[in-house]
């Protein structure tokens, strides 16, 4: 958002895009006269596919999704939005516009930036929009330079220790973006550098999530000595693809309850992340077993969608290197 000579936040100079999803329009009727009367512009999408095609056209200032069973589009929408860091600094608000008995979205912290239930009141979902675009307006960044002589594992390590504070303090991204070139072309390192460095930018949930496992992941990437034979890189990507085809399992194991499965599955992945360069996987292997071993569905269901965040985010880079 823009600031006047005083140095308030201005209003835009055109009315900000909300774009709502859901495959009944009509039951968003309310939330659209609200959000009409509150001065935003409202498209409505029926369906992800429907919502992908107007995103193609437009960026949206915020979103709405309906997250209502049985399939939950709503939310595979959020995730793959999640790995996209062009969208990453656009709120997205959840509705639950249904019996949400065993929802999986319902601790996705790490996917929205506010969650309404039903009955629905538009207004509090109207608030919670202009709470959210406040607080993802990012603030001005001051320019700055990375120093060459630098090792990228020490700047890694400062903007963890400094988190979360760290990932909007002035020149993060653009000290980012110079380790990213001064990378080269080589490895995943320079494109995992590059979305770190925009989703520094991006004060929303999504981006919050995405900016401090990248930062991780970047710092372990740098750390790794080279590759013991050519072939690891794709034996990496094998590996990531096996762990994320688990997850769907994973997620009935969750719906029965068989937390001894969810325990075994956590022992697998702390005895194997490391190995494979994913240090991230084996503290994520980890919290899995701890939490099924003490049958916290609750806690089990935040640890997949961590891991399902972690998986999404490399895989994706890795896919576009």
């Amino acid at each position: 958002m823009a600031k006047d000579r005083n140095g308030a936040k201005a209003e835009p100079a055109y009315p900000r895009l909300v774009l709502m999803m859901d495959d009944r329009p009509d039951r968003l009727q309310p939330l659209k006269t609200a959000l009409t009367g509150a001065g935003y512009n409202v498209e409505t999408a029926c369906g992800a596919e429907d919502a992908y095609a107007r995103l193609s056209a437009r960026r949206p200032d915020a979103m709405v999704l309906g997250l209502h069973l049985p399939d939950s589009t709503g939310l595979t929408l959020a995730e793959r939005l999640l790995v996209d860091v062009e969208f990453a600094a656009v709120p997205i608000i959840g509705l639950i516009l249904e019996s949400d008995a065993g929802n999986p979205c319902s601790d996705a912290g790490d996917l929205f930036d506010g969650l309404a239930r039903a009955p629905l009141e538009p207004e509090e979902v109207v608030r919670q929009i202009q709470s959210s675009l406040a607080e993802a307006t990012p603030s001005a960044e001051t320019p700055g330079t990375a120093d060459a002589g630098d090792q990228a594992e020490d700047i890694l390590q400062q903007i963890l220790t400094g988190l979360p504070e760290s990932q909007f303090a002035p020149g993060t991204a653009v000290r980012l973006q110079a380790l990213s070139e001064a990378a080269g072309d080589g490895g995943s390192l320079p494109d995992y550098l590059r979305r770190a460095g925009i989703l520094a930018r991006a004060h929303t949930a999504r981006g919050r999530a995405g900016f401090s496992l990248l930062v991780r992941l970047c710092r372990e990437v740098a750390s790794r000595g080279p590759d013991p034979a050519p072939e690891f890189e794709e034996l990496r990507t094998q590996y990531l693809e096996n762990r994320s085809a688990e997850l769907g399992a994973l997620a009935r194991a969750v719906h029965s309850s068989d937390f001894a499965a969810l325990a075994k599955a956590g022992h697998n992945l702390k005895g194997t992340g490391a190995a494979y360069g994913f240090a991230e996987l084996t503290e994520l292997g980890r919290a899995l077993e701890m939490a099924a071993k003490a049958t916290d569905g609750v806690q089990v269901e935040a640890v997949l969608d961590r891991t399902n965040l972690y998986l999404s985010l490399v895989r994706t880079a890795l896919a576009d290197g």
